[in-house]
């Protein structure tokens, strides 16, 4: 098995990253160092976590924004798709399977996972879920 673990929470230095951290170590000990690349590196901040307090300029165009993380989102994805793609060729590391903590309109798993035919694990988690909620109210 070789595994590609997704998680942006494992760049934050904050102490937010105990989760995927633990995650991440529980893997290394079941399969291997040498069968896991991950992104981002762990604890290099190079994610910025999004803050915890909404605007009422966030709240009152709310809609709206929504279509523009959309895109926003999906044209990231397909670079950074593309960029990992190219990273691990580079290191000969081919995933068989693809890790991802779920992220709305964060597509990139799902691009490397086609290119590469690698099965998809989505971990699923309270903030996708309010994520969501917030979305419908289009």
């Amino acid at each position: 098995m070789k595994l590609l673990y997704l998680n942006n929470e494992l760049a934050v230095a904050d102490g937010c990253n105990a989760h995927a951290l633990g995650m991440l170590n529980a893997m290394k000990r079941k399969i291997g160092e040498s069968n896991i690349y991950t992104y981002p590196q762990p604890e290099d901040c190079s994610a910025k976590q999004d803050s915890k307090r909404v605007s009422s300029f966030k709240d009152n165009f709310a809609g709206l924004l929504q279509y523009v993380r959309y895109y926003r989102k999906s044209i990231k994805s397909y670079r950074l798709a593309k960029q990992l793609l190219k990273d691990m060729q580079e290191k000969g590391f081919c995933p068989t399977h693809i890790w991802v903590r779920s992220s709305v309109f964060e597509t990139t798993a799902i691009y490397i996972a086609k290119a590469t035919g690698a099965k998809l694990i989505c971990e699923m988690n309270t903030p996708f879920y309010y994520e969501w909620c917030v979305t419908r109210k289009l």
